[in-house]
């Protein structure tokens, strides 16, 4: 009588005790590398304050300094950098499309004067030295992509994207 070398049943039921291991060992390391990678966009700013949110944009005009990530109803702030102005009156015009999306809560320092251009709403401020900064303080009204027009002293207008967060 041959006798046929089979693999006693525990051997087997190991085998796939072990195999099973191996696949949940597998999915804890995926899951814990996805957590890892959540928490280090999180501390580097792409649900909030951070490196990766804070974004400006450099013009013959001015510079204008943002967030890329904002959240529902927190305050964000807008500081427009105008460059040296003529006639010591700075104007800064803001879309209309982007100030429906957000709430202005104040403006520092509070412009002169507000009237509306079209489609877009511009302030004017009285100039102070070059290098001083406007910041409006703002607060989202709307979810997701904003866009914004901003024109600085009738420069080349410049265009920022930001995305609100619940």
């Amino acid at each position: 009588m041959s006798r046929s070398r089979s693999r006693a049943p525990a051997d087997c039921e190991s085998d796939l005790i072990l195999e099973f291991h191996r696949k949940e060992w597998r999915i804890q390391r995926i899951g814990w590398a996805l957590v890892a990678l959540f928490l280090a966009l999180a501390v580097g700013g792409l649900f909030g304050n951070g490196p990766l949110s804070r974004a400006h944009m450099d013009q013959g005009a001015g510079r204008i300094d943002y967030q890329r990530f904002t959240r529902y109803g927190l305050l964000t702030d807008l500081v427009v950098t105008p460059a040296a102005t003529a006639h010591g009156i700075t104007r800064i015009a803001i879309s209309g499309d982007y100030l429906e999306a957000v709430r202005v809560e104040r403006i520092t320092p509070e412009p002169a004067a507000v009237r509306m251009t079209g489609a877009s709403i511009v302030y004017e401020f009285a100039s102070a030295s070059p290098g001083t900064s406007i910041s409006f303080h703002l607060r989202p009204q709307r979810l997701w992509r904003h866009i914004a027009t901003l024109t600085i002293d009738g420069g080349a207008p410049l265009q920022i994207s930001q995305l609100t967060y619940p």
